[in-house]
């Protein structure tokens, strides 16, 4: 406590001594609150937090939050080669088909009257945006324009985590991180994260806006308690999806969970309505807990073992009697 000097209406000087103001003379308060400053200077309270929650920093000039620790100490990404360092299909423009590949993991999901196209680009957070130096993003360009999508289409960037994988994650917090950005033709637009079982009949979709600057996106999600999910190597534990364009019958309430297959909101915007569309993907994760640390990706030979699980490309050079197997 800060001595203060004063003078009482007789002219008489009072001095209070350090520490003479006691707890009992200070406001009233919640036990397991803790005391910290405003942005004009003054004490205020903060929390309590719940059983098993960290104190974290939010930053200057916001006040410090109690928060989930990330889950059993788990801090690895889910989501794996999100960083996009491998391309088994070539990193130039490729036209989007169903369940096509361009980074080794990343499929698309494609239903539409128009076209776009995915590729490796350089285009990518700064270190001072992001904390981390990554090689590439993924670009996702409209190149033929679909204005008006009937009921049923839908367009999405999706990402299977397999049920092995996925066990860790069952029925927790999750959150759900990446940096993106627009052409200056969809600046503001809206698209949704997408999250739905292996059956397709359990689904949780979210909203976030997208602008022509780098931005981050983080969505913290407590993974659903209800429906059937998969925990074997061989099927598809939960799938993460970034819809970028979703017809009526895909539009579901956002922020909950349904039984339902929804990709989008109504509120998601159309990505195919102009060619001059674009956007770009970075450091895409899904770590366990509530809070999105800094993405630092994985080293280059972990990252090649974990896709070379899943996929193994041989390619031939189209000589005549070249053989595969006798």
């Amino acid at each position: 406590v800060t001595c203060v000097n004063y003078t009482k209406r007789d002219g008489t000087a009072v001095v209070l001594a350090d520490n003479a103001i006691t707890l009992a003379k200070m406001a009233g308060g919640t036990d397991g609150q803790i005391i910290t400053y405003d942005a004009s200077g003054d004490p205020v309270a903060v929390g309590p937090g719940s059983d098993g929650e960290v104190l974290t920093s939010t930053g200057a000039g916001s006040p410090p939050a109690f928060e989930a620790a990330a889950g059993g100490g788990d801090s690895r990404n889910f989501i794996i080669d999100g960083d996009f360092e491998i391309w088994p299909e070539g990193t130039g423009a490729r036209t989007a088909v169903n369940s096509a590949y361009g980074p080794a993991l990343l499929g698309v999901d494609f239903s539409s009257t128009g076209s776009f196209t995915t590729e490796q680009s350089t285009d990518v957070p700064t270190i001072a945006q992001s904390g981390n130096q990554s090689r590439f993003s993924v670009l996702t360009k409209c190149t033929g324009t679909d204005a008006s999508p009937a009921v049923g289409e839908h367009n999405s960037l999706r990402y299977y985590i397999t049920g092995q994988n996925f066990k860790p994650l069952h029925q927790q917090q999750v959150t759900i991180s990446f940096w993106c950005k627009t052409a200056s033709a969809n600046n503001g637009d809206t698209y949704t994260i997408a999250l739905f079982n292996n059956a397709a009949n359990r689904s949780y979709v979210t909203d976030f806006t997208a602008t022509s600057s780098w931005t981050k996106i983080t969505k913290t999600i407590t993974l659903d308690t209800g429906g059937t999910w998969y925990f074997a190597p061989t099927t598809v534990g939960i799938a993460v999806c970034i819809t970028l364009q979703a017809g009526s019958t895909y539009q579901g309430t956002a922020d909950s969970w349904e039984g339902a297959f929804d990709l989008g909101t109504s509120g998601t915007s159309n990505f195919m309505d102009s060619t001059s569309n674009e956007f770009y993907l970075s450091q895409f994760q899904c770590v366990l807990g509530s809070s999105s640390p800094t993405f630092l990706g994985e080293p280059i030979a972990t990252v090649k073992d974990q896709v070379h699980y899943y996929v193994e490309r041989f390619d031939f050079d189209s000589t005549a009697n070249e053989a595969i197997a006798i």
